[in-house]
């Protein structure tokens, strides 16, 4: 059995690691334009949880962790896996309660109702937080460490890394035909598209040739979207480096003097309003900086699909870095 993987992110990377590693495949090609983990896998929040609202995501999730656990115990830890899990914390009363509710039904969760509770386990937070819900099977890796150890493993295994453009796939009953840059061809028993942003982009190009049928294959339901993460410099060490992720699960609303509030009336009238909860905030992998990040300030951007292999400079908001900061201020 042979199988091409279109994609060398971290989704086509662990893909290929998988079939050679756990189920033994001799003959794995692993074809990208770009070198291996040098696009959306280069900047990714690299997170991980077991808590959806889907149960067959949660299943999904769980295992993703498993297998993340097994390469850390193998590897030493080598891409730095934490387990310190995801923590909510509100200044609600009334959050705090639905907080407790959620842990009693749920042994994903721990709750700690009650400002001596919430201060009592979570003492960094702000002194005004009445409830703190902690997510434990959560947590976070280095994501460019985690792929090298799984590219180097591959690549031990027979997996093969090549560079090219796939600008066809055709599709027959019991295998397929590749082509790469428009004049190689290569055959494999399976094709899988483990494009990333580009998913769809790489569908348009693979033909179903089954029962002489020869057309391209539907879109799937998949949506981009921006999540752009800031990396700050901790100079005065004032966050702890063994903490949880922290999430506002709170509305925000930011002080602001009388001009700039004028400004910001004109311009960016949503800034005044309260802003939604979602405010991450944990130490990077990097010892001395801190990674944070507030995904509703970018949610109005629309990638278009295919997305441009670099982001343009209007898709980022030239306030994102002071909403961030000034929220951290107000949660505090």
């Amino acid at each position: 059995m042979s199988v091409i993987v279109s994609g060398a992110g971290i989704a086509g990377v662990a893909t290929a690691h998988r079939l050679a590693t756990k189920y033994g495949l001799k003959n794995v090609t692993v074809v990208d334009r770009f070198s291996p983990l040098s696009m959306t896998s280069a900047v990714s929040t690299e997170c991980f949880r077991n808590v959806w609202s889907n149960r067959k995501m949660s299943e999904l999730a769980n295992l993703s962790i498993d297998i993340l656990e097994n390469l850390s115990k193998q590897s030493d830890n080598y891409f730095n896996m934490s387990h310190r899990g995801y923590v909510y914390v509100t200044k609600s009363k009334e959050l705090a309660n639905d907080f407790q509710d959620l842990a009693d039904s749920s042994s994903d969760f721990d709750a700690y109702v009650g400002k001596d509770k919430c201060l009592g386990r979570f003492p960094f937070v702000s002194s005004e937080s009445v409830g703190a819900l902690h997510a434990k099977r959560a947590g976070w890796l280095d994501a460019q460490q985690l792929g090298q150890y799984m590219i180097q493993e591959a690549k031990e295994a027979g997996v093969k890394f090549t560079l090219g453009d796939i600008t066809r796939v055709d599709a027959f009953e019991s295998h397929v035909k590749v082509q790469i840059d428009k004049k190689t061809n290569l055959e494999a028993s399976y094709f899988v598209n483990a494009s990333g942003p580009w998913t769809n982009a790489m569908n348009e190009r693979i033909f179903d040739c089954r029962k002489d049928l020869k057309h391209s294959l539907s879109p799937l339901p998949l949506q981009n979207e921006l999540h752009a993460k800031i990396i700050l410099h901790d100079e005065l060490g004032l966050i702890p480096r063994d903490i949880p992720m922290i999430i506002c699960a709170d509305e925000i609303e930011l002080p602001w003097d009388d001009e700039t509030r004028e400004f910001l009336r004109e311009t960016k009238p949503k800034y005044l309003q309260r802003l939604p909860s979602g405010l991450h905030l944990r130490p990077s992998s990097t010892d001395g900086y801190v990674f944070t990040l507030w995904d509703f300030v970018h949610q109005h951007v629309v990638i278009s699909d295919p997305p441009p292999h670099t982001l343009e400079p209007h898709m980022y908001d030239e306030w994102y870095v002071e909403i961030v900061l000034r929220g951290l201020a107000c949660t505090s």
